[in-house]
């Protein structure tokens, strides 16, 4: 009796396991975190690239000289700057006047150092992204936003009330 419960428990479980279809899993390959990585760091560097600012805190405290995340925010901007004239803003925040200058020839330096033409550069000390939108440009903008988003929920609401579905 027990060899007959023991093999009947093996065919069930050989049984069960064989009928059940296969779950496919989704393995991701090193492309696939290549590709994201890729994009993300994209994202970024246009980012930097339509900022175009330099911050007090990519510099060392009370220095001249660029920390690891200016060197890095500058490299992507001369990446640019060697194909593109521009223009570079360093913020001056509450930095000393003197130290201010000697981080404005710094960075200059570095992006020479780097193959561009400094000739095609414009240093100023403004608004990160350039000159911005008036309150009005935002509100126009925000207002179509709104308008747009709302047009897949009517045109949900339309459908559903010609086929008698809700969703």
């Amino acid at each position: 009796m027990t060899r007959l419960m023991v093999l009947m428990t093996a065919v069930l479980v050989v049984a069960t396991t064989g009928c059940n279809p296969k779950t496919k899993v989704q393995q991701s390959s090193p492309q696939d975190g290549w590709s994201g990585d890729r994009l993300q760091n994209t994202t970024i560097n246009n980012a930097i690239i339509a900022q175009h600012t330099l911050f007090p805190y990519h510099f060392t405290p009370n220095g001249e000289t660029l920390n690891e995340l200016g060197l890095r925010d500058l490299a992507v901007l001369a990446s640019h700057y060697r194909r593109y004239p521009g223009k570079l803003n360093i913020r001056r925040g509450n930095t000393d006047p003197a130290i201010y200058v000697a981080r404005v020839r710094h960075a200059l330096a570095s992006l020479g150092d780097a193959g561009v033409d400094t000739n095609r550069i414009a240093t100023y000390d403004g608004l990160p992204g350039g000159e911005g939108m008036t309150s009005e440009q935002v509100l126009i903008i925000r207002q179509r936003e709104t308008e747009q988003a709302s047009i897949p929920s009517r045109q949900k609401r339309q459908s559903s009330k010609r086929t008698g579905v809700r969703s």
